[in-house]
């Protein structure tokens, strides 16, 4: 069976968890490497991380990348009063992982050497800030004519945000970044932006359900999903209440394109200099600044399709 070739970029974050050990419960999937990048939280946490989830799924073969650990204009912000300080929840693991299993090669390096070597025949998918992407744009002219697709959770597209009012946080922290990649990338780039991800939310008694599978990766699921699900749970806003992993739905979504009930294609960059607005996606609907459409934008997603696939992902 010839098997679909994917890099993943990312920074774990519990969402993150989710969406990984529900790509690698695919066997029509090969994934040739993963990068890590400052995110969710600080990279030492999100390498450990890469590697806890690696080892739960039995797939330590694969070769982990140390990436970048400030954004491209500096600052740390990170996410783990959402995630946990660790960013799987604060869970007192019984267990070490061995850091001697991550690459001596920086993740940037890797990107390019992989995109390279399979140039053509490979998907990117980011699940974080855009940073090591970038910087793989910046140190090889045509790592951005290497891919056949790139699948992207992140932005926004209503102007909505959750890090600011109006922007997403993997854009929002290395807005640069996005744009860089936005704009340098050959192939369409496919995005789940933030408020597919919120219109997606789930109701809480199937994640009590999703949350009590009682195999060795559901448990794990249940173990770090609680604190940010405590933290749903506990907010105060207009967003229709239940459960959301944005990382999760969009990596559903980048496998199987049924659950897609609505896209759009577009032009699409960063905003940069606004006061109110700086790293929120700005989408050229009317083709007014470029005719150049590089972004394909999901909109509405299949809910009982993500659900259906939500209780099949720890087999």
């Amino acid at each position: 069976m010839l098997k679909m070739k994917v890099i993943l970029d990312v920074d774990p974050g519990d969402d993150d968890a989710q969406a990984l050990m529900f790509i690698l419960n695919n066997p029509a999937i090969e994934i040739i490497g993963i990068t890590c990048v400052r995110g969710n939280v600080e990279l030492d946490k999100v390498c450990v991380n890469i590697l806890r989830i690696l080892k739960v799924c039995g797939r330590l073969d694969i070769p982990v990348y140390r990436g970048a650990d400030q954004f491209l204009m500096g600052g740390t912000t990170d996410a783990a009063g959402f995630h946990g300080n660790d960013g799987l929840g604060d869970v007192d693991w019984s267990d070490e992982v061995d850091m001697e299993l991550i690459q001596p090669e920086h993740a940037v390096n890797a990107l390019t050497r992989m995109a390279r070597k399979h140039s053509g025949d490979v998907s990117l998918i980011t699940l974080g800030p855009l940073t090591n992407i970038a910087l793989a744009i910046r140190m090889d002219s045509s790592f951005g004519e290497q891919f056949k697709a790139v699948y992207m959770m992140g932005g926004n597209f209503e102007g909505k945000g959750n890090t600011i009012q109006a922007a997403e946080f993997n854009f929002y922290v290395d807005p640069e970044a996005a744009d860089i990649v936005l704009l340098n990338m050959s192939c369409k780039i496919y995005i789940v932006p933030l408020e597919t991800c919120v219109r997606s939310i789930l109701p809480w008694d199937f994640y009590e359900k999703w949350t009590n599978i009682a195999t060795p990766k559901g448990t794990f699921n249940k173990k770090i999903s609680r604190n940010s699900a405590n933290r749903m749970l506990a907010e105060v806003t207009l967003r229709t209440p239940g459960y959301r992993s944005c990382d999760l739905f969009a990596m559903i979504a980048f496998i199987h394109s049924d659950v897609v009930l609505e896209s759009a294609e577009a032009s699409a960059s960063i905003e940069l200099k606004g006061e109110l607005t700086r790293g929120q996606m700005v989408v050229d609907w009317d083709n007014r600044w470029s005719s150049r459409l590089n972004v394909v934008i999901y909109q509405t997603l299949d809910v009982e399709k993500i659900k259906h696939h939500m209780m099949n992902m720890f087999n």
